[in-house]
């Protein structure tokens, strides 16, 4: 009866590795954080340039931009190895080339192009 109840326990702590390991995809690199960014129009003319402030878990969280003209837009965003999201007003996608460098691509409703981040 012993033996049974210590395989049982055995099996479920086995399971629940299993099962919880698998909840939150590792990331390379987290994200969290202030980073200087400059956004590119499609043509490769400056769009836009400012601060982005990651908070949150390194695989998702919430970001706060302050663009040149100080204005503020906020949205979502979530890593996934070296691969990252950002949702809001205008929707990036990217990757991480190193610990302290980003680039990618965005578009907005109208308007599309480049990224590049360096973390502050």
């Amino acid at each position: 009866m012993k033996r049974m109840v210590a395989v049982r326990t055995t099996l479920l702590a086995l399971l629940l590795t299993v099962v919880f390991s698998g909840c939150d995809t590792p990331v390379d690199y987290d994200i969290r954080g202030t980073w200087n960014y400059t956004q590119y129009h499609m043509d490769s003319l400056l769009y836009d340039n400012g601060t982005i402030t990651f908070s949150g878990m390194p695989t998702h969280g919430d970001w706060t931009l302050y663009n040149f003209y100080d204005v503020e837009y906020v949205g979502t965003y979530t890593v996934r190895g070296t691969q990252v999201a950002l949702e809001g007003e205008e929707q990036w996608s990217g990757n991480f080339i190193d610990k302290t460098h980003m680039e990618g691509n965005w578009r907005g409703e109208e308007d599309s192009g480049t990224w590049v981040a360096v973390m502050q």
